[in-house]
């Protein structure tokens, strides 16, 4: 039977299983558990994996992924109680797990930046989905966008001085893909369209962007250089394709 393919992916990804056996097994890799745990898989040992024990025991722990130096994994955790989700980070083994954030409403979706120090992610805590940044261990935490619509799927260039995102601003019933510096100025929306066009990621090399889009109808894969320009269907069927992303091994 094929493995279960679960959660978003992480620096180094190449596949997503749950088990596996042979070299198709990605090294050091972590997996969301529906309602509980994280699981950590080691390519050296394909057949063995492991439990990484997160508390308490009733929380949702999801979204993981490792740090640029694969020493840590940051993640979201919900509160079983009250239900709000807050980004936490652990060492790779589940220990000295220390929460970053601690706010009301939901914090999810964390980015390492490319050189670790700067953790990215969104959160509703204004009353609507925007992007944050913060240190690695929860510091000097800053807002970078400020709009009354959503704001998400934010994701970092390679060299760490831009970020792409979606952003329901320009319509409230579509969501745009919208580029800025690291800092939160510079704020340019790079499609115009009357479709939803989301989930952005760029290239390994920084010079394109792929992205969701329901242009023909359905939702496809498309990819366009980083300024918007030169966009190009990838995927062409009649089922949902979503959430690509460009990754290459750091192991």
């Amino acid at each position: 039977m094929k493995p279960a393919n679960l959660g978003h992916g992480e620096p180094g990804a190449v596949t997503k299983q749950i088990t596996g056996r042979g070299n198709d097994t990605p090294p050091y890799d972590t997996y969301p558990i529906p309602h509980r745990r994280l699981l950590s898989l080691n390519r050296e040992r394909p057949v063995t994996s492991w439990q990484m024990r997160f508390s308490p025991p009733t929380a949702v722990n999801e979204d993981p992924e490792f740090s640029p130096d694969g020493a840590k994994i940051v993640y979201e955790k919900q509160d079983p109680d009250d239900g709000t989700l807050e980004i936490w980070v652990a060492d790779v083994d589940g220990s000295n797990q220390v929460q970053l954030t601690d706010a009301a409403g939901i914090s999810e979706a964390p980015h390492f930046h490319p050189d670790g120090t700067e953790i990215l992610f969104k959160s509703d805590r204004d009353g609507d989905f925007d992007i944050y940044i913060m240190n690695a261990d929860g510091s000097n935490l800053r807002q970078l966008t400020f709009t009354a619509v959503q704001d998400f799927d934010a994701s970092w260039s390679p060299n760490g001085t831009q970020i792409v995102w979606s952003s329901e601003r320009a319509a409230p019933t579509r969501e745009d893909i919208w580029i800025m510096n690291r800092d939160g100025s510079g704020q340019t929306r790079l499609l115009f369209t009357a479709v939803w066009d989301w989930h952005p990621v760029f290239s390994s090399d920084g010079t394109k962007i792929v992205f969701t889009s329901d242009r023909d109808g359905d939702y496809e894969l498309f990819i366009m250089n980083a300024n918007g320009t030169g966009s190009m269907q990838l995927t062409m069927n009649g089922a949902r394709d979503t959430d690509a992303e460009f990754k290459k091994p750091v192991f």
